[in-house]
This record gives structure tokens, sequence and C-alpha cells, in this order.
């Protein structure tokens, strides 16, 4: 039984981290053309995740909705046309826990599942 579970479980897992990047991807090319996070991405974005039971608890990017200012593409300097952009997100239901069918202990409600990644930005005008 411990193996049927298990395999279920970090199955589960799997398909959510796999779910969160596609998700993040999508969202990272939004950020890439636009220059920051806008207000409207950010709420259709958080609707997604919630769609398929992750709750968004952290985005890292220049966020519209924070007041952030666009970043701009530079020729002369691509590093200052970098946009790093990170998702941390909480699954509905406690993963792994098949362990406690073999006398694991019970483990913290701490699991996230984090995705992220970088690009350039390609806005040219604010």
């Amino acid at each position: 039984m411990f193996l049927l579970f298990a395999g279920v479980d970090y199955f589960i897992v799997m398909s959510q981290h796999k779910v969160a990047e596609h998700v993040m991807h999508y969202y990272l090319e939004r950020v890439r053309v636009e220059g920051f996070l806008t207000s409207a991405d950010e709420n259709e974005m958080r609707a997604k995740y919630n769609s398929v039971g992750l709750t968004v608890e952290e985005v890292n990017c220049p966020r519209q909705s924070q007041g952030a200012a666009r970043v701009l593409r530079n020729p002369q300097n691509a590093d200052s046309s970098r946009i790093n952009f990170t998702v941390t997100l909480k699954p509905a239901s406690r993963p792994l826990t098949s362990g406690l069918l073999i006398g694991a202990s019970a483990a913290s409600n701490t699991f996230r599942i984090k995705v992220g990644g970088s690009v350039l930005s390609e806005r040219v005008s604010p």
C-alpha cells in the first residue's frame, strides 16, 4: 500500500509543479513584452493558479500593482534590461503524506512550490 500511495503522492506533486511552471512561463513572456507584470495579468495569473488548487503566496518581479516602473530594453547594457520573475505557491492539500502509513512523523505545512525565470525586457518605450 505504501508504494502505491507514495507513487501517487509523487505524481501529484510533479504534476502541480509542471502546471506551475507552465503558467509561470506564460506570464514571464507577458512580462518580457510589457516590461513589468500588469495588474490585469497578475489577477489573471492568480485566478489560473487558484483554478488548479495552488494559492499564490508571493510574486517577485516589477509589478504595476506595486507601483513599479517598466523595465525598458537597453541595447547598450543588456543586464539593465533583465527581469527576474519568481512565484511561490502553496498547494491546497499537504503533499507527500504517504510516509504516515509507515510511521513517519507528521510533516509541517511548510511545503511550497517555487518557480521562476529571467528574461530581457523587449519594451522600448513606457
